[in-house]
């Protein structure tokens, strides 16, 4: 338990290990790119939500390029508190067993400041429809 709750309250994001990342979103998102149906659904997406973040389905290969520990870091800093993300434990475990030592080994304590807000739901753009014409 002493391992997981360092590896919880002290990430590290190693480089060699966020290239390794890097260099596998990149080729998923190549190959995704070369299917129908994901085209498909990233043209409804861009349909239906225009500007809004929630139109991107995946990352751009750019994006990833310029993904960085120094961007990585604070962006999990600031969404990865220990009053907002939740552990499961799995198996057959006495729950005072377990809680109690992680408890003290997270030392969890006060809530932090609240996450950034959400962008803005996006307004749907107008749709045109008439009737259909008939002889």
């Amino acid at each position: 338990m002493p391992i997981l709750a360092d590896m919880l309250q002290h990430p590290r994001f190693p480089a060699d290990e966020l290239n390794a990342r890097r260099r596998r979103r990149i080729a998923t998102g190549e190959q995704r790119h070369s299917t129908p149906r994901f085209l498909a659904e990233e043209q409804m997406a861009m349909a239906v939500y225009g500007s809004h973040p929630a139109s991107r389905l995946a990352p751009s290969a750019e994006a990833l390029g310029r993904m960085a520990a120094a961007m990585v870091r604070p962006w999990h800093r600031d969404r990865f508190a220990q009053q907002t993300t939740l552990l499961s434990i799995v198996g057959h475990v006495v729950t005072a067993n377990a809680l109690q030592p992680l408890e003290r080994l997270l030392r969890i304590g006060p809530r932090p400041p609240p996450s950034p807000p959400s962008p803005a739901n996006p307004t749907p753009p107008p749709t045109h429809s008439a009737p259909p014409s008939r002889p």
